[in-house]
């Protein structure tokens, strides 16, 4: 049975090895024929096959084209078309080609759904490109992570006996699943055993390189991964990260006893409060946050003046303790029923929207940079800045169902009590007021990235056009995980609740923060030219950063939901199911990081300070204690791949 992985074990190369050679430009349309795995329930559950011909030609028009076409209608779903998006975006990425120059299309035989084909699909698409040959008595599960590791899927018994059964002879896996659940009984199966039971060539596949020895029987050249000492931050990218970690700091410190004490001080009108515990729940709310500006302060200490990690757990810090004063602020005027201290506090926080349009122009500049490292801190920054512009929009928003608010509660004084009328301005303006707050953290984070990147390695030859066509690509791949999410989660969610679709997505946006920001950059992909429509240049950066950034965090989502098994607690803390899996994500996605962060020093001369900082913040996480850490270790080494990938691309292209 594999070992599980080490914890940041050292990594250690050496640079004579050259790293993958892109092919030469596709001619002409190249096709295979695979047969992917499936599970469906039933009495009992049953595994099987369906026959996928894939294809990819030469673009005609140098736009983004990636279908999905059926037998028949609604053969497929939302997974398939996600993970034909993310197959087409990795395969191209691998090889250094152009997402635009190249028409993809998956058709499917019959009925099937569900991501778990993706790194099926990647593989072969990677082989079609390379002009290999994939192997027709071969088949594997797994779905494809942003940086091209395997991710775990469920029913792998049933799959294997649906292969042999098809008379199929070689069967992929996803690392960290060796021990997978057998839907029909119950039981843990190994299923390298099961597998030479059935007489079958069964294997685990850690990442796409592996998948695409397994599939074509070919083994691709790598490049080396970068070592450890050179992921380590240049002595100029330290001294930046030293600063930030003393403003932060500086936020937080001379403010904690004043906010301590207020605390203290509204304790006595929160028991007050409400007949169904409502001021017991808030308190119990403000205390959590309380306890994670401590934790997280004292993570950040653990880990010295300078280190990324110390920069990431003193900005959570940091924000925690902004929400925290910022709510306690506005509880204090709202259980006293202080309108005109509320709206006092309402205006200030609406001047953050001036804050954002100043990002902006600032902004401008950053696009002017025309070095590969420049412009992946420009993107970087850009990234930031669509965070800040999703949480405005969200506040806005909410601020809009809420006009009038204050008003009505002054004209209906006399209609309804007071704690009535605490009650609705509890209910209708404390969220927006934390988006308001969280906007303001987002655009000081922007700050700090503009503040880490530099102009550094040559000049970027990459066309603006590229970057256009990837961005639209990365959303449309967002847009289409997303849609999978609300199958999967929200609708299973609003089921068990006996809650409408809407009320059930409204649950989790509140627990899962990230997902409404998601939604509004995917739409803000498209909209960029609305956001900069003098500056065309500035427009595709963003397109290309609000599209990566859509797609990174949706493509987490799915992860930890589908692959890992994720349930929320009442503070919306993650517990996995498939907690063993991770740690080999982890390890996988961190030796991914360290190829790509090698290929960038060979073909584009540098490593990103970006991909330098993503790096050594998920060498920090994955030391955490808790799932959500993990998942942000995990998310961090993915991040780094891309940055890394993205340098070769501005290199090279």
């Amino acid at each position: 049975m594999s070992q599980a992985p080490g914890v940041n074990a050292p990594i250690e190369s050496a640079r004579e090895v050259p790293p993958p050679a892109s092919p030469s430009r596709l001619q002409s349309r190249r096709q295979a024929k695979v047969h992917a795995v499936w599970v469906r329930d039933g009495t009992p559950p049953a595994g099987g096959t369906s026959e996928v011909t894939l294809r990819v030609e030469p673009s005609i028009g140098q736009e983004v084209s990636v279908g999905v076409t059926e037998e028949f209608a609604g053969g497929t779903g939302d997974q398939w078309k996600t993970a034909a998006w993310l197959a087409a975006i990795n395969s191209t990425q691998l090889l250094n080609l152009s997402l635009a120059d190249y028409e993809f299309n998956v058709r499917v035989t019959g009925t099937i759904d569900g991501p778990s084909a993706g790194m099926l699909i990647t593989a072969c698409f990677t082989a079609l490109l390379n002009g290999d040959s994939i192997l027709s008595d071969t088949t594997m599960t797994g779905t494809i992570n942003p940086d091209g590791t395997s991710g775990p899927v469920a029913g792998i018994p049933q799959k294997l006996r649906g292969a042999k059964a098809k008379g199929l002879k070689r069967f992929g896996f996803p690392i960290g699943s060796r021990i997978s659940r057998d839907l029909q009984t119950g039981a843990d199966v190994d299923v390298a055993e099961l597998g030479r039971n059935l007489g079958m060539d069964v294997r685990e596949i850690r990442d796409v390189w592996e998948a695409y020895e397994f599939m074509t029987g070919k083994k691709p050249l790598h490049g080396v991964p970068a070592t450890d000492t050179e992921m380590e931050l240049t002595p100029e990218l330290r001294a930046s990260v030293r600063a930030r970690i003393l403003s932060w700091k500086g936020q937080i410190a001379g403010e904690r006893p004043l906010i301590s004490k207020r605390y203290k001080d509204l304790q006595p009108m929160l028991r007050q409060f409400g007949k169904k515990g409502e001021g017991q729940q808030l308190d119990a709310g403000l205390n959590d946050l309380f306890n994670r500006v401590q934790q997280a302060y004292r993570n950040g200490e653990g880990w010295g003046k300078d280190h990324p990690g110390a920069h990431l757990y003193f900005i959570q810090s940091a924000l925690f303790f902004k929400l925290l004063a910022h709510e306690l602020e506005f509880l204090n005027a709202a259980l006293r029923l202080d309108l005109d201290a509320i709206s006092s506090q309402l205006q200030s926080e609406m001047g953050v929207k001036g804050r954002v349009e100043a990002l902006a122009m600032e902004m401008k500049v950053q696009a002017g940079r025309s070095s590969i490292g420049g412009r992946i801190s420009a993107e970087d920054g850009f990234a930031a800045y669509g965070d800040a512009t999703a949480m405005v929009y969200l506040a806005e928003q909410e601020i809009r169902q809420a006009a009038g608010i204050v008003e009505k509660v002054q004209r209906a004084r006399k209609q309804i009590s007071d704690e009535e009328a605490t009650g609705m301005l509890l209910r209708l303006l404390i969220k927006p007021l934390s988006y308001y707050v969280i906007t303001d953290f987002s655009l000081d984070y922007a700050r700090d990235v503009i503040s880490f990147g530099s102009e550094e390695g040559s000049r970027s030859s990459v066309e603006l056009n590229d970057a256009e066509n990837l961005g639209k690509a990365y959303a449309s791949a967002a847009g289409a995980a997303l849609k999978y999410f609300d199958a999967l989660v929200t609708s299973e969610r609003a089921t068990q609740a006996g809650i409408s679709i809407q009320a059930a997505s409204e649950q989790l946006s509140q627990q899962e923060f990230e997902l409404p920001i998601l939604r509004i950059l995917c739409q803000q992909t498209e909209g960029a030219r609305e956001l900069f429509p003098e500056d065309p240049t500035q427009t595709k950066l963003v397109q290309l950063a609000f599209g990566a950034r859509a797609y990174l965090g949706a493509a987490g989502l799915i992860n930890k939901y589908y692959c890992l098994g994720a349930t929320l607690n009442e503070k919306g803390e993650a517990n996995l199911h498939n907690r063993e899996a991770l740690r080999y994500q982890i390890e996988a996605a961190r030796r991914r990081a360290a190829e790509a962060a090698g290929r960038s020093m060979t073909l584009a001369g540098l490593i990103p300070a970006s991909a330098r900082l993503e790096y050594q913040r998920a060498s920090a996480l994955a030391m955490g204690s808790s799932d959500d850490e993990k998942l942000l270790a995990l998310r961090s080494y993915w991040t780094s791949t891309f940055w890394s990938n993205l340098a070769v691309q501005f290199a090279t292209r």
